[in-house]
């Protein structure tokens, strides 16, 4: 066990190390899907669906670094704000560009995003976290829930 902390300062530091790599290419590939993509609505459905297929490729992956309950005993990892976070901002970004163009609902920019980013983490979240009901597993809720969610934030006739 010593030698494991030559190499991490914590059980915490090694946890993240486990999943770092993955997410980066999840965000680098959403980064490249933004960049691809001018019509904010499809932005924003191409970056939901791109989480979507990263939890199902990456499940394990997905369970440890986005579901993952730390115990008491293990110390937070140190929180990133809002503005220096790139997966955050992407969809925040194409939130702001789809209310600048008329296409997305009016309301506060960082509530937009957290319920939009909620409401699909959430969708891939409960039939993992909620083992008592006979949740369906596919990516068809969270399918839904990306329709719902551009539902609800694109005006109507957009």
């Amino acid at each position: 066990m010593g030698t494991l902390y030559a190499y991490f300062g914590s059980l915490s530091e090694l946890m993240q190390s486990l999943w770092r790599e993955p997410v980066r290419h999840l965000v680098a590939h959403m980064e490249v899907l933004a960049s691809e993509i001018d019509c904010p609505k499809e932005r924003l459905r191409a970056l939901m669906q791109a989480y979507v297929e990263f939890s199902g490729k990456n499940a394990s992956v997905f369970r440890n670094s986005f579901l993952f309950v730390r115990p008491e005993a293990v110390e937070p990892p140190p929180q990133v704000a809002l503005e220096t976070d790139r997966f955050f901002q992407l969809y925040r970004t194409t939130i702001r560009e789809g209310q600048r163009s008329g296409m997305f609902r009016e309301g506060d920019l960082d509530e937009l995003t957290q319920t939009v980013i909620s409401a699909i983490h959430g969708s891939l979240a409960l039939p993992i976290n909620l083992h008592r009901l006979a949740l369906d597993p596919s990516d068809k809720i969270p399918n839904l829930m990306i329709v719902a969610m551009l539902d609800w934030l694109v005006l109507s006739g957009e």
